[in-house]
């Protein structure tokens, strides 16, 4: 038979397939969403397994509890799962697995479980271990009423090579656990001891000198301290008349004014030696008035004062002029 008579025949049986696949999904999913709870059914079914089933003293084991929810009955989020299993203690925090179908839900919680502690040595070599059932809490869609349901774990059998009774012997209370050394392979390095020694060492010395060089560099270089400048060389000091003829014909500041009056019976005194007895008293008498003396007081009176020294001392008239314009020290 050639292959153009064959190939018609086969296309026309792959589409009646297609098209009977397709009203097939597509009747029952109608069926699926369409169809009303029934009564009958279980709201929630569960079912508590352990993997493996016969294990050894100390072994790993996979407790799981899977419920299949009917969400037009129930709220799948409401599903709460409380199990005790001790003294058996989680290795990892319990894990919930959740899949939604067209009206059903299918949730599972997975606990990861040892014992090592002496109550769970078993009494003899093979010991029979039921775990309390799982209590699944959930509420209705309707009533939002809460209900819970048990699921019985199935048997656990575990085996061992110590038993009880060999616990309450002397020796063994301090360490009950043995260890069997000659069966242990031999240890094995990647690198040899003495050069991973070196090499630790060597890298250790090597950061050691790569930070004090880093010290060095990072500490600011200290620059030549300037020469100290020469000090100024000192005003020539005022003779103690002139200075009290300063302090007379300048502005009294802060406190300035008994430094007037001391500069004031300073005059006096020095006019009292030269016998200027006149300016002596008028000095004298403006130190001790009640008022302060003003500034045009005693500036007339510090230039009858510089006159009359002019008239005495002819010589040292420009000396005295420059003298009395620098500042008093």
């Amino acid at each position: 038979m050639s292959l153009r008579r064959v190939a018609p025949a086969l296309v026309l049986a792959a589409v009646a397939v297609a098209i009977t696949l397709a009203l097939v999904l597509r009747s029952s999913g109608r069926v699926d969403q369409a169809a009303p709870a029934d009564a009958d059914s279980p709201e929630v079914a569960v079912e508590a397994r352990l993997l493996p089933r016969t294990l050894s003293f100390g072994d790993t084991l996979t407790a799981t509890v899977d419920l299949t929810v009917d969400r037009r009955r129930v709220d799948p989020a409401s599903v709460r799962v409380r199990q005790e299993f001790s003294p058996w203690g989680l290795v990892a925090r319990p894990r919930q697995t959740r899949q939604d179908a067209a009206s059903t839900s299918y949730l599972r919680t997975t606990y990861v479980l040892r014992c090592v502690i002496s109550p769970c040595v078993p009494p003899r070599e093979a010991y029979q271990l039921e775990f309390d059932p799982a209590v699944v809490s959930y509420r209705r869609v309707k009533d939002r009423e809460p209900e819970s349901v048990e699921a019985r774990w199935p048997v656990l059998v575990i085996n061992t090579n110590i038993v009880a009774a060999d616990l309450q012997q002397r020796e063994a209370v301090t360490s009950p656990w043995r260890a069997d050394l000659v069966s242990v392979p031999k240890s094995s390095y990647a690198l040899a001891p003495s050069l991973t020694r070196g090499l630790l060492f060597g890298g250790a010395l090597l950061l050691a000198v790569a930070g004090v060089g880093l010290a060095f560099f990072a500490v600011p270089k200290r620059e030549p301290e300037p020469e100290p400048e020469p000090d100024p060389e000192p005003e020539p000091a005022l003779p103690p008349l002139e200075l009290a003829l300063v302090l007379l014909t300048t502005e009294i500041h802060e406190n300035g004014a008994a430094d007037r009056r001391r500069a004031l019976e300073l005059v006096a005194e020095e006019m009292e030696t030269r016998d200027e007895l006149p300016l002596a008293r008028r000095a004298r008498a403006m130190a001790w008035s009640e008022e302060t003396p003003t500034l045009e007081e005693t500036s007339g009176l510090a230039a009858s004062v510089r006159a009359q020294l002019a008239v005495l001392e002819p010589d040292a008239e420009e000396d005295d002029a420059e003298v009395s314009d620098a500042p008093p020290s």
